[in-house]
């Protein structure tokens, strides 16, 4: 594709397959990127104003798959013989989706034309205390919402309805977050939901903070040196933040013998797992 794994610095993707999406930064060389596109059967658009590559089918042709022209090696779609449009609205980005429509609107709220999450407050006011210094450098993130992970009582396996039927009231957040930190000698990882009123803030903090707690996969909070913040809540104009936070150390370098769970972004990674599995209980809300 004209440049290679090591010179994407950080990565955002959103949406669900097909019509997700994907934001680069790096140190990207434009004309090497359209110079591989262009063997691949892509020329040079335009996409809101900013410079774009498009198979030649057109830059509404990213849904289109074409099994007589794979691509394995290529990103995004290469292995099933789609061509999404690529627009580069500066240098060290690069905007991606299969569904142009998306990837406009991407483009115009980066230039400040189309309508973007920086106008809305209660998300800006998360992003703020997820990049707060206090944590550490903020490795990942996921943001998620409150129908990312419900699931009805009528569903549930006996055991996780046992587990539910243990739970605390947890008030209605408007957004969340799951933060994987990298905090010098330990890693901490933080749950942050976003709330319009502070005094609902104040008590899902310490219901998120009682959870956490109590969601300790394989019970294995004691043997890697799990500690749990306090429970922390970080006002706005119009709100305030609840956040849960645990960190454990490293793993020892020299002469240890590795445990899984103590390696970078073990619990985080069985979070985004639990997610994915629709059995994260510290951000559920309603059993109906």
């Amino acid at each position: 594709m004209g440049f290679a794994a090591w010179d994407i610095d950080r990565i955002l993707t959103f949406g669900a397959l097909p019509a997700d999406a994907s934001l680069l930064q790096g140190a990207f060389d434009v004309e090497a990127i359209r110079i591989a596109l262009g063997g691949r059967e892509y020329i040079e658009a335009e996409i809101a104003g900013v410079k774009a590559q498009c198979w030649v089918g057109g830059c509404d042709e990213g849904f289109r798959q074409d099994m007589t022209n794979l691509y394995p090696m290529l990103p995004f779609g290469g292995n099933l013989g789609v061509r999404p449009p690529f627009a580069f609205p500066t240098d060290d980005v690069i905007a991606v989706s299969r569904d142009l429509t998306r990837l406009t609107a991407m483009v115009e709220a980066g230039a400040g034309s189309g309508r973007s999450l920086r106008d809305d407050n209660q998300w800006m006011a998360l992003a703020r205390a997820l990049t707060d210094a206090r944590w550490g450098a903020l490795a990942q993130v996921m943001f998620v919402t409150p129908l990312d992970l419900q699931v009805p009582i009528n569903r549930m396996p006996a055991r996780m309805a046992d587990q539910v039927s243990a739970l605390g009231d947890l008030p209605t957040y408007e957004a969340a977050a799951l933060a994987d930190y990298d905090a010098g000698a330990e890693q901490v990882h933080l749950i942050a939901a976003v709330y319009a009123d502070a005094d609902l803030a104040t008590a899902a903090a310490d219901e998120l903070a009682a959870r956490l707690a109590a969601f300790n996969p394989s019970a294995l909070y004691e043997e890697i040196g799990v500690t749990l913040d306090q429970p922390l809540v970080i006002p706005f104009d119009g709100g305030a933040v609840a956040i849960a936070a645990l960190r454990y150390p490293y793993a020892a370098v020299e002469g240890a013998d590795f445990e899984l769970a103590a390696q970078p972004g073990a619990f985080y990674r069985r979070w985004i797992q639990s997610i994915y599995q629709r059995r994260f209980l510290p951000l559920l809300l309603s059993f109906e």
